[in-house]
């Protein structure tokens, strides 16, 4: 049985990485998203697609501070949901919904208190992208813990 502390950590430290593959995919798929991209669309530029910028240490620290808030909330929504009892114990389909619901939650808590202090300047693809990333990141080192 792995302590629940441990599992807290393991956590915290895939939704890191999770945030880590996530910018670095969204500067592989940046240039199919410009003008003369492939996956350029009108409809596709209401989700304030992340504009071509240097991904400098500056520019990805605005990122990253949300990851202060999003990872106690998806902590908190885990263990809601009784996903910090014994993996051995809980079924894959248990492991699986609170994977992919825990990062929904702590999104939409964010965006609440994004839209509450008003910051419009943050990309809502690469919101959603890293919730993706990290849901799939906290279902695939889960099940494969189990």
């Amino acid at each position: 049985m792995i302590p629940k502390r441990l599992l807290y950590l393991l956590d915290a430290a895939a939704m890191l990485g999770a945030a880590l593959v996530a910018e670095g995919l969204l500067l592989m798929l940046q240039p199919a998203f410009d003008e003369s991209g492939l996956l350029h669309s009108p409809w596709l530029q209401h989700l304030r697609l992340p504009p071509r910028v240097d991904w400098s240490y500056s520019a990805s620290q605005s990122y990253l501070w949300l990851l202060v808030g999003l990872i106690p909330a998806v902590l908190v929504c885990l263990n809601l949901t009784g996903n910090y009892a014994s993996l051995l114990r809980q079924s894959r389909a248990r492991i699986v919904l609170g994977s992919l619901a825990a990062p929904i939650a702590g999104l939409s808590l964010m965006s609440l208190a994004l839209f509450l202090c008003k910051v419009h300047s943050l990309s809502r693809f690469a919101l959603l992208f890293y919730a993706f990333t990290s849901s799939f990141t906290l279902c695939a080192y889960r099940l494969s813990l189990r």
